[in-house]
């Protein structure tokens, strides 16, 4: 059968609450929070764990989920561990790797999904004698397996004075921070530079425009 666990940032939108019943002794029984919005609804980790405490559920690992549609499903949170690792080749190009027990396909070690990324600096290499260093294990096509540790700073300390100083260092796009409820985002007018705060202070949620 195709594997669908996949590791996911606990402080995205990335998958609906997971509400464990123990309905049955040995069987572990999910259900959707009752009062969800509409089917395949994604919220952040911690809207469903709060989701399901208001119901007396805990959110965690499960068999199967009670009576919903299997097209309905799409991806559920659990409490299980995950592990984001990637692979290098010999060119530099990535592949990420989910170390879980039960990986989808698409990021199992064996996946070839490579992608092109800009390296600051050298990449793991598999030298002669079979060693990627420290961080990376070898593997047999001549590449390394490393692990990942992902860093959240805000690139500006204070307001950029140009676009091209915007432009030039940031590459992430975001989406209209109009679009969000009231009081989200404050602004803060720096010549042809606008910022938006969120907490009403600079920080790496902070979107310019």
């Amino acid at each position: 059968s195709i594997r669908t666990v996949i590791c996911a940032n606990p402080k995205l939108a990335h998958a609906s609450e997971t509400c464990v019943t123990n309905r049955k002794k040995w069987t572990k029984i999910a259900v959707r929070y009752l009062k969800y919005n509409y089917d395949t609804e994604r919220v952040k980790y911690a809207t469903g764990q709060d989701r399901c405490a208001r119901d007396g559920w805990n959110q965690g690992h499960f068999h199967y989920m009670y009576d919903i549609d299997k097209f309905k499903l799409g991806f559920q949170w659990t409490d299980s561990s995950c592990k984001i690792r990637m692979k290098v080749d010999m060119f530099g190009l990535v592949s990420i790797v989910h170390r879980s027990s039960d990986a989808d396909v698409n990021v199992r070690n064996d996946n070839n999904n490579y992608f092109k990324v800009y390296w600051d600096g050298d990449y793991p290499k598999n030298d002669l004698n079979g060693s990627c260093g420290s961080a990376c294990t070898p593997l047999d096509d001549g590449g390394c397996l490393c692990d990942v540790t992902v860093s959240e700073v805000a690139v500006f300390t204070s307001l950029p004075s140009s676009d091209e100083e915007v432009l030039s260092n940031l590459y992430i796009g975001a989406f209209d921070p109009t679009a969000y409820d009231d009081g989200t985002y404050t602004t803060e007018v720096n010549g042809d530079i606008i910022a938006y705060h969120k907490n009403g202070v600079l920080s790496s949620s902070t979107i310019f425009e």
